[in-house]
């Protein structure tokens, strides 16, 4: 595991809320080992004494602030419609319409989400995609203002899983699904453009960390686990299947972290060829030492 420093610029974001707690984010590849890693982090240091709790979407929308919660639901349920809206399924049995159908507060997310995972795809369209990753900034807001308020309890914030990543997905869904010099496909490079501003300026963490791992090992370290790839991991969307997918649009984002990593000066966390459990543990090491630091001058300044 290597660490990469990138100093905090004159230009970055100050977040009032870091004078009572600590958000730490993470952001990589499917399968890199940032949900791991951030409950390895969440374990160390709260044998330290420190409160601390894992924050993501799906978290957050399950979170102790109704009104937050409440609103993210939908939008979750809003998002992965978009997402099927125009899907065509390959056997014509499986009634995406029947399965998006309904009050989304009578049903359970995740109950639709897996009966999603099962469908094979076969074409969809750019457009729909596009309503999703705006809905996922959407979605950003309301997952920074759940943060901002378990900050302010005095809570360590670890989210592993930084929502930029879900509407760079969704764009490079889109981006895929459409020609390159069509609207559809300039668009997307609009809305991600505006995500990555709106993720740096009015969501960016204390501290930000980009996990950095060859999607080829990824898919070995998933071989060992059992993990199943799935259509939101993989251009599955887009009629794309098996490994070949997968590690088409992990290589994608992989581009797309490195970039924003270095315009946000976030550091970078390379998980090596190794054991993971070397890399976790490194990278929990090193983590948990900055947020020491932090937590040790926040309490010095008081």
């Amino acid at each position: 595991m290597e660490l990469h420093r990138r100093d905090a610029g004159p230009d970055r974001p100050q977040r009032n809320a870091e004078r009572d707690g600590l958000h730490i984010a993470l952001m990589g590849i499917d399968g890199a080992g940032k949900s791991t890693i951030a409950v390895g982090l969440a374990d160390s240091l709260r044998a330290g004494g420190h409160e601390v709790e894992i924050v993501n979407f799906k978290r957050a929308m399950a979170g102790a602030e109704p009104a937050t919660s409440g609103v993210l639901f939908h939008v979750a349920f809003a998002a992965l419609r978009a997402q099927y809206a125009e899907a065509v399924p390959a056997d014509p049995l499986n009634d995406l319409g029947a399965l998006l159908a309904g009050d989304d507060a009578a049903v359970k997310f995740s109950e639709i989400e897996d009966g999603l995972r099962a469908v094979d795809v076969t074409r969809n369209s750019a457009r729909p995609l596009l309503s999703s990753a705006v809905l996922e900034i959407v979605g950003g807001f309301w997952v920074h203002s759940y943060v901002q308020s378990r900050l302010r309890d005095g809570v360590v914030v670890v989210n592993d899983s930084f929502g930029y990543k879900h509407v760079l997905k969704n764009v490079l869904l889109a981006q895929r699904l459409s020609d390159p010099g069509s609207p559809e496909h300039t668009e997307a490079q609009r809305v991600l453009d505006t995500a990555r501003g709106l993720f740096h300026a009015l969501f960016g963490p204390t501290h930000g960390y980009w996990v950095d791992t060859d999607p080829r090992l990824a898919v070995r370290w998933r071989a060992v686990t059992g993990d199943v790839t799935t259509p939101f991991e993989s251009y599955g969307l887009a009629g794309e299947h098996g490994d070949a997918s997968f590690l088409a649009m992990q290589d994608h984002c992989r581009d797309a972290f490195r970039q924003a990593a270095d315009q946000w000066r976030w550091q970078t966390v390379a998980l090596a060829d190794v054991p993971k459990d070397q890399n976790i543990s490194g990278a929990v090491r090193r983590i948990e030492q900055d947020a020491l630091r932090h937590l040790e001058r926040a309490r010095a300044a008081r």
